[in-house]
């Protein structure tokens, strides 16, 4: 999809600042914490740069992926800053944004995604939202280029071109969504050079149909008569 370059640093609005702090709405800290302590990469002392911002503020990066990573942590830093009643964030170096990054990993972050992406139909304000009782969702798929770096080219691959290859590494990823708010309820991401519709990419997002309560999704593309029940 293309987007306008996202600026921030001197040039940030309030909204940019409001939207970090949201993410704690969203995202209670509490279950930040307890994501954290379950990967044992939790801070074990008070940091100027604590685990748990190191979370909000990757979450943040999707917010603004062409922003300068200096420039995303200023605005994340002055959201919770306010949230909490602070005048000032915490000023680090670039150094510690990277080591925040490398301490806490993947997989906080996904169990985060797998507690927190519920649905946000209700039977009675979105009737339209449902299908004999149980809740219509969908699947779909798209593509999205990744840094040029060896461990992503090994990890996920190249699309092909008539000359070889594209110059970025891309990555497949499968979502579940709401079919009426458009919630994603669930995503996987794979290496470019399998199928889209590679069962392990897909089959993963199904045990959140038995959870919710979900109706059989409907996906699109070539895969979609596998899918179908």
């Amino acid at each position: 999809m293309a987007r306008t370059r996202s600026v921030l640093g001197s040039g940030a609005r309030l909204s940019d600042f409001l939207s970090a702090s949201l993410l704690a709405r969203v995202v209670p800290a509490e279950q930040v914490n307890a994501a954290l302590d379950e990967y044992g990469c939790n801070s074990q002392r008070l940091r100027s740069f604590p685990a748990v911002v190191g979370v909000y503020y990757c979450m943040a990066l999707n917010l603004y992926p062409e922003a300068a990573y200096e420039e995303v942590f200023s605005v994340v830093a002055q959201g919770l800053a306010w949230a909490a009643g602070t005048a000032e964030p915490a000023r680090v170096a670039k150094s510690s944004i990277s080591a925040a990054r490398s301490r806490i990993g993947w997989q906080p972050l996904a169990t985060l995604v797998e507690r927190c992406c519920n649905p946000l139909a209700d039977p009675q304000a979105n009737p339209q939202a449902f299908y004999a009782g149980l809740r219509l969702v969908a699947m779909d798929g798209s593509n999205f280029e990744l840094p040029d770096e060896a461990d992503n080219a090994a990890q996920f691959g190249y699309p092909g071109s008539r000359t070889g290859h594209a110059g970025y590494p891309q990555a497949q990823c499968a979502v579940l969504v709401e079919c009426a708010t458009h919630a994603i309820l669930g995503a996987n991401i794979g290496p470019y050079r399998a199928s889209e519709w590679e069962s392990p990419l897909l089959n993963r997002l199904i045990p959140i149909l038995f959870r919710n309560s979900i109706n059989n999704p409907i996906p699109s593309g070539n895969a979609a008569h596998s899918f179908l029940v």
